[in-house]
């Protein structure tokens, strides 16, 4: 209660919230639930997989990358550390007929709220297919631009048209391979432990600055068991409810004293 009703406490908590998620303070283990390094495995497995069958999109020159580990967060020994283009597909690209309906979403139609709906457009592919960002059901994207990033905009994508679209050229997308929650990764992306050093990372001039791919993807990412991932998410929602709940109570509050 004393950082909620701080000036700016309810921002700072839904911050402290994300960060304790995605660094194993928010959880406890399950005995039995198994260790996140069996599953980085498998992962890996899965991802050879599909580069043989030619149904993955390579990004040799960051796959080559020394992950950078934090020395400052120490994870649960069933965590392990890991990074974007290590479990997921980066850039992802769609295959369909050009005269299939699709979704189109412009920046206005990403939310910087959490789990905050997306404003799509229906639009034939071939419109869209080319000079527009791809994604699909499933993906996870985030906002590259200021001040788009620094505002939080970034979504889980789901429920567009035909499960696929195209949009603002403005965004970094990231398809999870099996085994990694979509919406895992989208608490990562939004907490300040990616943020803020995501921020000393952006190139280009005052204005124009964006979010470079190379952070984006080699970025460390602290990675739990399946099972502990869908904790993790049921938790940081029930408090975001909570966050809410508190925000509206000092905005009621606010109106009656004037």
């Amino acid at each position: 209660s004393h950082i909620a009703n701080a000036p700016g406490g309810v921002q700072r908590l839904r911050e402290m919230i994300y960060n304790l998620a995605v660094t194993g303070n928010l959880t406890n283990r399950i005995e039995n639930e198994g260790n996140a390094s069996t599953l980085l495995d498998k992962i890996k497995v899965e991802k050879s997989s599909r580069i043989k069958a030619k149904k993955f999109k390579r990004t040799p020159k960051f796959e080559k990358l020394e992950c950078k580990i934090p020395t400052n967060i120490k994870l649960p020994p069933h965590w392990v550390w890991t990074n974007l283009v290590s479990i997921g597909e980066i850039s992802p690209k769609n295959q369909a007929n050009d005269d299939l309906d699709a979704s189109f979403i412009p920046m206005s139609g990403v939310s910087q709220l959490h789990s905050g709906a997306l404003l799509d457009e229906n639009r034939k592919w071939g419109n869209i297919k080319k000079g527009y960002t791809q994604f699909a059901d499933g993906d996870v994207v985030v906002a590259k631009i200021t001040p788009c990033f620094e505002n939080g905009k970034s979504a889980l994508i789901n429920n567009l048209t035909n499960g696929i679209g195209a949009g603002t050229t403005e965004l970094h997308v990231v398809r999870p391979l099996p085994g990694v929650n979509a919406r895992y990764i989208y608490i990562f992306l939004r907490s300040p432990y990616f943020m803020v050093e995501g921020k000393l990372n952006m190139t280009g001039t005052a204005g124009q600055k964006r979010l470079t791919s190379e952070y984006f993807s080699t970025r460390a990412l602290p990675l739990p068991p399946e099972g502990e991932q869908a904790r993790v998410i049921a938790k940081v929602d029930e408090l975001m409810v909570l966050c809410d709940t508190l925000e509206k109570q000092q905005q009621q509050q606010k109106k009656s004293q004037n």
